[in-house]
């Protein structure tokens, strides 16, 4: 019997040895070992980065100065802006050198916030389109109006495909006014720049190419002045709070919270403007809904 025993332990012994073996043989073959990550930074300093993008803007715009195109360089990476990655475009506009964004660039960079619920611009009318951008941060969608008669331009992609344009103005300005923050020191889109009027040509004698007196120069509105006569047309909304913001010669009235009277206020923003031209005021009004409570009272 103890031969026996003495014969199944060695038996035993063997296959343990015997298992020891291949496992030994699998964890040397199959054993995915993890290397320590020696990968170097790839990303470009910011003077390399500089460099690149203003021998980009040079080699691509013909007749654009080294410094404006360093000057472009500083606003790309100030804005996290790519020229490689068509990002933005130079425009010659009044024989000045422009830098611009297209308007997926506005969608993209909100996106990136964090914040975007969601985003739609729907038809009102045959020319009338809303923006409706909603934060995920905000219990109110923003919404703006936005009307073909105060954005059509004489030009070939506005004459073959006006809808398509109009929309993409308004979802450029639509962004930037949502997230004014994410969105300061983007650059105008091709519609935005395509919008700025043309200098009259002067041939010598104070006269345009056509021999008519070139038309006086209209000076910007007076911000306080605008303010104030809005303010006091909208005095018959007692129960509406507003906040104004005044950019060149446009005025937008933000309306808090009050859906009926944001309603009736976009309803009538180019009778506000027929009053202010009345008074003396050439401005256009722009009308949207804000759900911040941190508003003053009109009047």
């Amino acid at each position: 019997m103890s031969t026996v025993k003495s014969k199944t332990v060695a038996s035993y012994s063997y296959l343990a040895g015997v298992f020891g073996k291949i496992k030994e043989w699998f964890k040397k073959t199959f054993e995915v070992k993890i290397k320590p990550n020696t990968k170097k930074n790839t990303a470009i300093p910011e003077n390399e980065q500089a460099s690149s993008y203003t021998e980009y803007f040079r080699e691509n715009y013909k007749g654009i100065t080294k410094e404006k195109a360093a000057e472009f360089s500083v606003a790309c990476i100030a804005n996290g802006l790519n020229p490689f990655k068509r990002d933005v475009f130079v425009m010659l506009k009044n024989e000045e050198y422009l830098l611009g964004c297209h308007y997926n660039v506005y969608l993209k960079k909100a996106v990136e916030t964090g914040k975007l619920d969601y985003y739609r611009i729907e038809k009102e009318s045959n020319d009338v389109y809303i923006v409706i951008i909603k934060r995920a941060d905000q219990s109110q969608p923003f919404q703006m109006y936005f009307n073909m008669k105060d954005f059509f331009i004489n030009t070939n992609g506005w004459k073959q495909r006006p809808v398509f344009m109009l929309q993409k103005t308004a979802f450029s300005i639509g962004f930037r006014i949502a997230f004014p923050v994410e969105m300061s020191g983007l650059p105008y889109t091709y519609e935005e720049i395509c919008s700025i009027p043309d200098k009259a040509k002067d041939n010598g004698n104070g006269k345009d190419p056509q021999g008519t007196a070139p038309a006086p120069v209209q000076l910007p509105s007076n911000a306080n002045a605008i303010i104030a006569q809005v303010k006091d047309i909208l005095k018959n909304y007692p129960g509406g709070v507003f906040d104004y913001t005044v950019t060149g010669d446009n005025v937008t009235i933000r309306v808090c919270g009050n859906n009926s009277i944001f309603r009736d206020i976009s309803s009538k923003r180019n009778d506000i403007a027929e009053m202010l031209k009345e008074r003396g005021l050439n401005a256009t009004v722009s009308v949207t809904l804000s759900s911040s409570s941190a508003q003053r009272k009109a009047g």
